[in-house]
């Protein structure tokens, strides 16, 4: 798994475009013996993107819709380049509405959550640069930080309830009390990382299969595959009124590094 700079390929961090993604990236690209990721933020939500997709019936690079929206020389040049994987990172937001949509949570929260079913069921392959991997964290990206500690156990049962558009207007502010998030993301180092990834995949575990434990690399690649664990949140937010709390985009290490991520995961206590 250790590779010169040489031999790791290049890739491409497309994230919404919040400060906290570029923040969390750069310092783990670093940390891991400074991977080759390139991060460019869409400056929209995926509901956005979604939208945009749809205009062209899905037939469009993603590329091109970034270069829609760049407004630096710095993005351009970056998107002009060649990257080995392409990876999209985008927070769920299933209460997204327009401005003047005034459904109900739950209506807006089920049809939300089929537009992400189709999203996901066309950004499948990380080594195609015009479409990409598609990781959505639930209910967005500060999940990471939804935890006591960088493994916590009670994170197997950390959910949000979603009553009400407040419930996520007003996570962010949750989840900066949280201990965890007392540690600067500037600070943490490559087994803070681990523990964070092992938490969340202990969770993707519980939350498809109902068990609290690593999963196989073969399981991890099935559920992600397969959109299992989308289909447990698409579940719940529509008939339990709930999110399971969850970090699929740190779990981009796992598909980047493949198999000896995991062997080396499971050695960790």
């Amino acid at each position: 798994m250790e590779l010169s700079m040489s031999e790791r390929p290049k890739a491409l961090l497309i994230v919404e475009g919040g400060r906290t993604e570029f923040k969390f990236f750069e310092h783990l690209a670093k940390v891991f013996n400074t991977l080759p990721f390139d991060i460019v933020p869409y400056g929209n939500n995926i509901h956005a993107l979604y939208k945009r997709l749809k205009k062209d019936h899905f037939e469009v690079n993603i590329k091109d819709i970034l270069l829609e929206h760049t407004n630096t020389e710095e993005e351009r040049l970056i998107l002009n380049q060649d990257f080995t994987y392409t990876y999209l990172i985008y927070d769920c937001d299933p209460h997204h509405a327009s401005k003047d949509d005034s459904r109900s949570i739950h209506t807006l929260c089920k049809e939300n959550m089929a537009n992400l079913n189709e999203m996901l069921q066309h950004f499948t392959d990380e080594t195609d640069s015009t479409i990409g991997k598609l990781f959505i964290n639930y209910p967005m990206m500060e999940s990471f930080r939804d935890a006591n500690d960088f493994f916590d156990a009670e994170y197997a049962h950390t959910v949000l309830n979603i009553e009400t558009k407040e419930s996520f207007t007003g996570y962010k502010n949750t989840t900066s009390r949280k201990r965890l998030a007392q540690h600067r993301i500037d600070q943490w180092n490559e087994s803070n990382f681990y523990n964070l990834i092992k938490m969340n995949l202990f969770k993707l575990n519980q939350i498809c299969f109902e068990h609290w434990s690593l999963p196989s690399y073969e399981s991890y690649r099935n559920i992600m595959d397969q959109h299992i664990a989308f289909q447990k949140e698409q579940d719940a937010c529509t008939n339990l009124k709930i999110l399971y709390v969850l970090n699929t985009s740190i779990l981009l290490l796992l598909d980047y590094f493949g198999a000896p991520f995991h062997s080396k995961l499971a050695t960790l206590n």
